[in-house]
């Protein structure tokens, strides 16, 4: 132990010295304990607040998580919303696209079926008109058949009465046939005309309706 030496005139003892060492050794133990005490605190201190921040970080990551499973879900929510809104879409274009086709193949069976029946109203209308056309030519065939049979008779007999007219066996001069063959002519071709135009006038006539 230290011992300080003595200084004159100073009235100490020895017990009096004894009692300062001793007091001086409680309060170094006492500084001691108290430092010990201190660092004891700040080391609890330290541990808990490492064991807070400890539970905020977990609190901070269990939120963190929580918040990024719930976006997902999210996430996940509003692409099975995009995806139906999506087949809904599809399947109204697929319908309309199905509803307009029908309409157009309605219509076009429509148009089909109207421009089969005015071929078939045609075809009758040119049938028909063909059939008057033939009856009334040969209604005019024959009325002509018919006129040219009576002249014809009528130059036969006419003829006829000229050779008894003539006297003798002599017969007729190549003046009277030539006259005769004339007159015969000039009542032959008009008829002859009017045929030919009437068979010209009947082939026109089946080259416009065909």
């Amino acid at each position: 132990m230290y011992r300080r030496p003595a200084v004159a005139g100073e009235d100490m003892s020895e017990e009096r010295f004894e009692r300062i060492e001793g007091r001086l050794t409680e309060l170094t133990h006492e500084m001691r304990e108290m430092k010990a005490d201190v660092g004891r605190q700040f080391a609890e201190v330290k541990d808990e607040v490492r064991q807070q921040i400890a539970e905020v970080r977990d609190d901070v990551k269990q939120q963190f998580a929580e918040v990024k499973e719930d976006v997902k879900q999210q996430i996940a929510e509003v692409k099975e919303d995009v995806r139906q809104q999506i087949a809904e879409v599809k399947e109204d274009v697929r319908r309309q696209i199905t509803e307009v086709g029908d309409d157009v193949g309605r219509q076009m069976n429509e148009m089909k079926a109207d421009v089969s029946r005015q071929i078939v109203e045609v075809k009758e209308d040119v049938s028909r008109q063909i059939t008057e056309v033939k009856e009334d030519v040969g209604q005019q065939m024959r009325v002509m058949y018919e006129d040219l049979g009576r002249q014809m008779r009528v130059l036969h007999e006419d003829l006829v009465d000229r050779i008894k007219a003539i006297p003798g066996p002599t017969g007729p001069t190549r003046a009277e046939f030539d006259e005769h063959k004339e007159t015969t002519d000039r009542r032959i071709s008009p008829l002859e005309l009017a045929v030919r135009q009437h068979s010209a006038d009947i082939t026109l006539l089946k080259q416009s309706r065909g």
